[in-house]
């Protein structure tokens, strides 16, 4: 079975290649067939020449361009359509998720699961993210009726019928396990193992909350 990892790039030029090897490395132990769809977000710091050079050695990688600088669900709408495999794998191109966690995942999934959540149990980073993280994760448990640990990790895994079946705009790739709960397929999440970003600093700041929550009561709303 072939699985397709898409990776949204923004400014992450530091990260790609060291990252596209540890992928190598995990599916290469795991004998796994594998793709990988790096979706760039309208860079500037030389992402798109660093993953057309890893795409000129190795035929597995792939680079989509957005006209301009969308946001990261514009970039994982593109990538998911772009996405050929039955199975999808979503990470963050910082190094921040770690790419050993995706074989657990992908055995959690095979248990009868539609979709697999990441939760970084011991999140690192600033302190008031984590406590604003919590808050914000028990108030959409509460008002989605699934619990989950935490919404906003990047890396998860799914059969990709699940985001073939869920519009996606404005900042709602982050709810893609509440829109899959409330489309009635199963979710589960497991804990995963979460690094220190180790160039540049985080792109989102404490504002992203707001646009979240604003989503959250737009689509129960709707609901």
């Amino acid at each position: 079975m072939r699985i397709s990892l898409v990776l949204p790039v923004y400014n992450e030029k530091r990260s790609l290649a060291g990252l596209a090897a540890e992928i190598a490395g995990v599916f290469g132990k795991e004998g796994l067939d594998y793709d990988v769809i790096f979706v760039d977000d309208g860079s500037t710091d030389g992402s798109v020449e660093a993953v057309e050079s890893l795409a000129k050695n190795d035929g597995r990688i792939r680079l989509i361009r957005m006209a301009r600088h969308s946001g990261k669900t514009a970039a994982l709408r593109a990538g998911f359509a772009a996405a050929g495999s039955p199975v999808i794998v979503t990470m963050d191109s910082d190094l921040q998720d770690d790419p050993e966690d995706i074989p657990r995942l992908l055995n959690k999934l095979s248990e009868g699961y539609d979709l697999v959540c990441g939760w970084r149990a011991r999140r690192k980073g600033v302190r008031l993210r984590k406590i604003l993280s919590d808050i914000f994760n028990a108030v959409v448990s509460f008002l989605a009726g699934i619990r989950l640990h935490d919404i906003n990790c990047g890396i998860k895994v799914f059969k990709s019928d699940v985001v073939k079946n869920i519009k996606l705009y404005s900042s709602l790739h982050r709810y893609i396990p509440v829109l899959a709960h409330a489309r009635g397929y199963k979710v589960a999440e497991i804990k995963v193992n979460h690094r220190l970003r180790k160039y540049d600093r985080s792109k989102y700041g404490v504002g992203r909350y707001f646009i979240a929550f604003a989503d959250l009561f737009r689509f129960l709303f709707k609901k």
